[in-house]
């Protein structure tokens, strides 16, 4: 019979580094709480502006749901080893064993919701898959350059002897895997505003969005996840990152084949359909 409580634990099998404390004042909360409350009030003053001059919600919602998915954070926290300034935080969440500041929350609101907004528009435009992958390749580096000044002020850290190739204390496949997560999330709030559900009722991307953030976000950790749990060679532990940024291009490249293609065909079908009636009536 197994006994659940004496399973070895990631802790048994794989030496792990002390978690770093990042400590702030009280005083530096506050302001950093302020600076990203009007961050995210702009982007929600923004998305109501839009609201009212196009009657069209759906960014409102989007970054509701941007919101909603800050819950995610301490599970993606404990897979890769980060860490937050925990003591005397003014805390948001907390779990698996880690704490998240508050102003966390509304920073997933500036860092999701102006990228899957902007892409929504793009897609509607219409976009080759050649411009779909270059906008991917410069979104990686804009990625890396947004996270790495919030890394020098010491907001959290990616600790441990484990971690793989970084740029300035960021991980690379980390680049790949939230450029990935933007851009799955606007191919399918575009496929889902094309449905009569979501258009009448595009509150339902406050569901929507968090849960696509936080299924694309998990599946490409996993591989690190499972490299930093299993292992401690810097060799296979990179093997591993690099599967994640493989794995994020790939969801790129077959969600825009998937589900483009698949609307121009639906579009088509919709218009001879029309064609044929107009023909019959006469």
């Amino acid at each position: 019979m197994v006994k659940f409580d004496q399973i070895p634990t990631r802790a048994d099998l794989i030496p792990k580094d002390p978690t770093p404390e990042l400590v702030k004042s009280m005083t530096w909360q506050v302001s950093m709480l302020a600076v990203t409350l009007v961050l995210a009030a702009a982007v929600f003053g923004y998305a109501i502006r839009r609201w009212r001059t196009t009657g069209r919600s759906e960014m409102f919602w989007m970054s509701l749901g941007a919101l909603a998915a800050a819950s995610y954070e301490p599970l993606g926290d404990f897979m890769v080893d980060i860490t937050y300034h925990e003591s005397g935080a003014l805390r948001s969440v907390s779990g698996f064993g880690g704490v998240i500041p508050l102003w966390t929350m509304f920073m997933y609101v500036v860092f999701w919701a102006p990228g899957i907004l902007y892409l929504t528009q793009k897609l509607e435009t219409g976009v080759t898959f050649k411009r779909w992958m270059g906008m991917f390749a410069i979104t990686v580096p804009i990625t890396l350059a947004f996270e790495v000044p919030m890394l020098a002020l010491g907001l959290y850290k990616y600790y441990g002897s484990q971690q793989p190739i970084q740029v300035l204390g960021y991980p690379l496949w980390m680049a790949f895997s939230n450029s990935a997560v933007i851009f799955i999330v606007s191919l399918l709030v575009h496929a889902a505003m094309k449905t009569a559900l979501v258009r009448a009722k595009p509150a339902y991307l406050v569901l929507l969005v968090p849960s696509i953030i936080i299924g694309v976000g998990v599946v490409t950790i996993v591989p690190i996840g499972m490299g930093m749990s299993s292992t401690t060679s810097l060799v296979i532990i990179n093997l591993c990152a690099v599967a994640s940024a493989a794995l994020s291009i790939a969801f790129v490249v077959i969600g825009y084949r998937l589900v483009i293609p698949t609307l121009d065909e639906e579009i088509s079908e919709v218009a001879e359909i029309a064609k044929k009636d107009v023909a019959r009536s006469m």
